[in-house]
């Protein structure tokens, strides 16, 4: 990732040298599990076997209960451990060869002392950087869902398909501007953002603050309500924020800003659930879906440029 995590990628890089040439175990595969295996992918390395104790029904074929030790070799295997230490798996590492330091680790420990959050993108900012991102608020009203901060790594895979130099991004419920610090670390000339909880955007203002980005464009109001604004940028974000009325209002005002100010423009809407309210009169069109993690499965990635039928 660089930028904001360049110390976050140096001790993750740390733990392949020490695991170079050995297969690698991922014990764990919670929330930090899922998110170290993409992290592998991008770094083109291969986690060999996962294990996992807890799940009594494997969600994917390859991970296995913890006796799948009885197969592997010390002298061949580097463990990760994405869990909070525990006493009675350090016993059992060790009873079969394997060293703490040495062919096995814990992965928040390598990642700092007193790291005691699970593994991400945002809530390394949390740590390194003092933010409040990750952290849920039950604050749904009206056609507005509760804040959530999606999954970042999920949306890292639907940025690494998208050039952002030179375009300027709009986040509709920007929440704690995780995904607005997300655009700006990956090259966008200006963010900006709509959000209705007054409690969530000063949280923003600070969390930006925290890591050094300016150029940014906050509004705190009904997302229905913004129409002149949005006319000069040329990718807009969604993480299924709010339905209804207020849902079909703001693809309303995007047509109308195109009419305004034609230019290409690109929606990235995650969560979908309101498909058909995006494509009703035909001006976006649904060009691709990017399969990941966010609880959906897919990121819809719509385009408008006059090309559509009016």
């Amino acid at each position: 990732m660089g930028g904001l995590w360049v110390e976050f990628d140096r001790r993750i890089k740390n733990i392949l040298k020490m695991a170079n040439g050995r297969r690698i175990v991922l014990w764990g595969y919670g929330l930090s599990g899922k998110f170290l295996s993409h992290y592998f992918r991008r770094m083109n390395r291969i986690i060999d076997v996962i294990i996992d104790d807890k799940v009594n029904f494997p969600s994917e074929m390859h991970v296995f209960q913890s006796v799948i030790l009885d197969e592997l070799s010390a002298d061949d295997c580097f463990v990760i451990c994405d869990f909070q230490e525990e006493t009675e798996v350090n016993l059992r590492l060790q009873k079969y060869g394997y060293i703490e330091g040495v062919t096995y680790v814990w992965l928040r420990k390598s990642l700092g002392e007193g790291y005691d959050s699970k593994v991400s993108y945002y809530d390394w900012l949390d740590y390194a950087y003092g933010t409040d991102i990750s952290a849920m608020v039950d604050n749904a009203v009206g056609d507005n869902v509760f804040y959530s901060y999606g999954c970042d790594y999920a949306l890292v895979d639907v940025l690494d398909n998208l050039c952002l130099e030179g375009e300027n991004m709009f986040d509709f419920g920007y929440g704690k501007a995780g995904a607005l610090i997300m655009f700006a670390q990956n090259g966008a000339a200006k963010i900006g953002g709509v959000e209705y909880d007054k409690r969530l955007c000063d949280i923003a203002k600070l969390n930006l603050e925290k890591c050094n980005i300016e150029n940014c464009e906050l509004f705190n109001k009904d997302a229905a309500k913004i129409t002149t604004e949005i006319d000069y940028y040329t990718i807009f974000n969604m993480n299924n924020p709010f339905g209804g009325e207020t849902f079909r209002k703001v693809i309303a005002n995007i047509e109308a800003s195109y009419t305004r100010n034609p230019r290409r423009i690109i929606l990235m809407y995650s969560g979908v659930v309101l498909h058909k309210e995006v494509v009703r009169n035909g001006r976006f069109r649904l060009v691709r879906k990017i399969y990941n993690d966010f609880w959906s499965k897919y990121t819809n990635i719509y385009v408008m440029d006059g090309t559509q039928n009016d």
